[in-house]
């Protein structure tokens, strides 16, 4: 379970380099509303919002597929 939160955090660190290397200052509202981006990749990917099992596969195709409409 440690190893899971931390892996979070380290990734969180990650996409803030890359947010701030992208936009070359420190922007606090870069990611605003982008969980919902996220949400939809997901369910578009065939994953059950009551839980259960998706595919990674299909969120994927769901995020190549709202990168292209974007």
């Amino acid at each position: 379970k440690n190893l899971v939160y931390m892996l979070c955090g380290v990734t969180a660190a990650l996409g803030g380099l890359v947010v701030t290397a992208r936009l070359n200052t420190a922007e606090p509202l870069a990611g605003w509303m982008l969980e919902l981006d996220s949400i939809a990749a997901v369910v578009l990917g065939g994953t059950s919002m009551n839980g259960g099992r998706g595919s990674i596969a299909g969120t994927l195709i769901a995020c190549l597929l709202l990168g292209t409409l974007r």
